[in-house]
C-alpha cells in the first residue's frame, strides 16, 4: 500500500473509531449477553452459528448499523484477546492461529465456521429473530 493510501485508510479509522465510541459501552453489554446465550448452547454447538446470527440481526433491528459495527469490533476484540491468552497457555505463539481453528474443525459435532447444517444450504435457511434472540 504506498503511504497516501495508507495515512488516508488510517485518519479514517481514526474518525471511525471516535463516531463510535458512544456506542462501546452498549456494544460490550451485548458482547457479554450474545456470548453468554452462545455459551448456554454449547452442548447444540451446530445451533451457535444460527443464534448468534439471530442476534446480530436483532441488534441490527434495533439499534441500527452503528450498534452493529460497534458490536462487530467488541466480537473481534474479545476474540483476539482470547487468542492471545490462549497463546500464552500454549506453545504456539500468537500469532499461530492453527490451534485455534484447528481445534474447532478437528471436534466431533462441530459445524464449519459458517455454520451450516448438513443438507441444509445456508443461503435457503429463513432466519428469524424470534424472543430472546435481540438485545434485552
Amino acid at each position: 500500500m504506498d503511504p497516501l493510501a495508507r495515512r488516508q485508510m488510517i485518519a479514517h479509522v481514526q474518525v471511525e473509531r471516535q463516531r463510535l465510541l458512544p456506542e462501546h459501552e452498549q456494544a460490550t453489554r451485548t458482547t457479554v449477553e450474545m456470548l453468554r446465550a452462545g455459551t448456554g448452547h454449547a452442548s447444540e454447538p451446530r445451533l451457535v452459528p444460527y443464534l448468534n446470527l439471530a442476534y446480530l440481526l436483532g441488534v441490527k433491528g434495533t439499534y441500527g448499523d452503528d450498534q452493529l459495527m460497534a458490536l462487530a469490533l467488541s466480537v473481534a476484540n474479545w476474540a483476539t484477546t482470547a487468542i492471545n491468552d490462549l497463546a500464552h497457555h500454549r506453545p504456539h505463539p500468537a500469532t499461530d492461529h492453527r490451534p485455534v481453528r484447528d481445534r474447532h474443525h478437528r471436534r466431533p459435532g462441530r459445524p464449519h465456521l459458517t455454520g451450516s447444517l448438513p443438507g441444509v444450504r445456508p443461503d435457503t435457511t429463513p432466519i428469524g429473530t424470534g424472543p430472546g434472540s435481540g438485545p434485552r
